[in-house]
């Protein structure tokens, strides 16, 4: 019963702060203030005042983790209903996936010297959905027990950046930057920042979306197929 009422208890929280920060982004519409970033702010702080254990809070949540499972199956369905227009692009898309992949593993290969060459090729998955990327650096074994356990922890919080800066700034940046094709800028957001920038980009429209369900889905099959052999030869 006590199990029960801490999972009912601590899944309402996490809902009711996010849908909390979520009224006061509808309404202000500032990008800075989206709910994902400030909504993690919030319960962070509450679990760190309360000393509540983060894995007591993720075995509680358990359930709203299991919802993203028909989140992601129902981001197909704007896929389907512009298969023409994907179908259409589809060689402009392998090429923007790849070049992305690309960008996203130097970006943080230059970094090597400041982190160290181990902990840089660790954060090259980054930008995949963050069951690929773990899956490509324990498939590459990048370390040994326990440092295999740091690496993954530290590509974590890599793909967590990833996330919620792709979310954040990334409508902001393409807009400064001229960007105005609904179709780009949902698959710089999937190709980016995974599930977040997809989410992010249903909130701009369905071609957004569906663009970015497009991009995230590419970049985690086309990245789990490559990085793997290019880590184990770097």
């Amino acid at each position: 019963m006590n199990e029960l009422l801490s999972t009912v208890l601590w899944s309402g929280i996490t809902v009711a702060v996010f849908f909390g920060w979520r009224r006061i982004f509808v309404a202000l519409k500032h990008p800075l203030l989206h709910p994902i970033l400030w909504s993690t702010v919030a319960i962070v702080l509450l679990l760190t005042l309360t000393q509540h254990p983060v894995a007591g809070y993720r075995q509680e949540t358990s359930p709203l983790v299991w919802l993203l499972g028909p989140a992601v199956v129902a981001m197909a369905v704007p896929i389907w209903q512009r298969r023409a227009l994907i179908i259409a692009n589809w060689k402009s898309l392998l090429l923007i996936v790849v070049v992305g992949i690309v960008f996203s593993a130097v970006s943080v290969l230059v970094l090597a010297p400041l982190l160290g060459w181990q902990e840089a090729k660790s954060l090259v998955p980054k930008s995949v959905t963050a069951p690929v990327a773990l899956g490509i650096v324990k498939e590459v074994s990048l370390g040994r027990a326990p440092n295999d356990q740091l690496l993954e922890s530290l590509l974590a919080v890599g793909i967590m950046i990833s996330a919620l800066s792709g979310a954040v700034l990334g409508p902001v940046v393409l807009h400064l930057t001229g960007v105005r094709d609904r179709r780009a800028v949902g698959l710089a957001l999937g190709c980016a920042s995974h599930g977040v920038g997809t989410a992010r980009a249903f909130e701009i429209d369905s071609t957004a979306g569906a663009f970015a369900s497009v991009g995230m889905s590419l970049t985690a099959i086309l990245a789990g197929v490559i990085l793997p052999w290019v880590l184990r030869l770097m």
